[in-house]
């Protein structure tokens, strides 16, 4: 049983970039972006935290910034996973996403999930936005995963003391135009030209070829070649005797 549910959890982990809908009230736990300032240039640390998380065992979300105005330098797991294994992927400029599972789920109610550092690129400062927050809760005696959905509260990080930025949804990486399909060219009709009649051979002419015997001319050929042939004979021999 225990294996089971290992796999169960470590196979959601895997669902790190897949969207998981509307985030839904009063599922009871709350993740928190934290609020940090700085100076432009130098690295600015901000947590972000949950709350009303008791007993969950597994959890995924996603970070969004603005990659114009920061840039991460680090993504580090908080202090309440460790119990558990947790995911973090960074690939993707702008976007931190994470994955948690535990196998007795978080004894706790709060704590850090993630402490992130990012260098300031600009005085414009940057919302921390957080998206697609999914958690379970194992039931036992039904031997399935339950889902929650949890709220969210998101963050910012300003730089020289500047205004806080307003949050802008998922997330601020340019989307790629789809390439416009190039028109099909239709098919030229390539004309066929028409067969020709053949002219028909007058019948006077079809009667005249058949009133014509063409066996005196074949047997004369065929006796005017036996004479050559006998009389090359001839030749070749009486050179020989010579």
């Amino acid at each position: 049983m225990m294996k089971r549910r290992w796999l169960a959890l470590l196979a959601l982990c895997c669902v790190l970039f897949v969207p998981c809908g509307v985030l839904a009230e009063g599922d009871g736990f709350t993740v928190s972006a934290g609020q940090a300032g700085g100076a432009l240039e130098k690295d600015i640390t901000l947590d972000i935290t949950i709350s009303g998380c008791k007993g969950l065992d597994s959890l995924q979300l996603r970070v969004n910034y603005d990659l114009t105005a920061l840039k991460l330098v680090s993504a580090e797991g908080g202090s309440l996973l460790e119990n558990g294994l947790h995911v973090l992927n960074t690939d993707e400029a702008g976007l931190i996403a994470f994955a948690y599972a535990g196998a007795e789920g978080l004894a706790v109610s709060e704590g850090t999930l993630l402490t992130l550092t990012f260098r300031s690129l600009s005085d414009q400062g940057s919302a921390i936005v957080v998206t697609d927050v999914l958690a379970t809760t194992y039931d036992a005696a039904a031997g399935e995963q339950n889902r929650l959905y949890g709220t969210v509260q998101d963050g910012y990080v300003t730089v020289a003391g500047g205004e806080a930025p307003a949050p802008k949804i998922t997330p601020w990486i340019a989307e790629t135009p789809a390439p416009t399909p190039e028109p099909t060219p239709e098919p030229t009709s390539v004309p066929t030209e028409a067969p020709q009649a053949t002219e028909a051979i007058p019948e006077d002419v079809i009667a005249a070829l058949d009133e014509i015997n063409l066996l005196p001319y074949i047997l004369g050929a065929a006796a005017l070649l036996l004479v050559i042939v006998i009389a090359l004979i001839v030749v070749w021999r009486n050179s020989r005797r010579s």
